[in-house]
């Protein structure tokens, strides 16, 4: 995965994420690789 965080001009690069048969687990992974994240848009963020 990959963000681009504006707001404190970093880019990150994560370890290669690879899917389980555990959605919710999953999506809790994502959401906090990506969390404090803003984007050029912070509405959108």
């Amino acid at each position: 995965m990959f963000s681009l965080d504006f707001k404190n001009k970093q880019n990150n690069i994560s370890e290669p994420f690879y899917p389980t048969d555990d959605m919710e687990a999953d999506f809790k992974f994502m959401k906090a690789f990506f969390e404090g994240v803003e984007g050029k848009v912070a509405a959108y963020s």
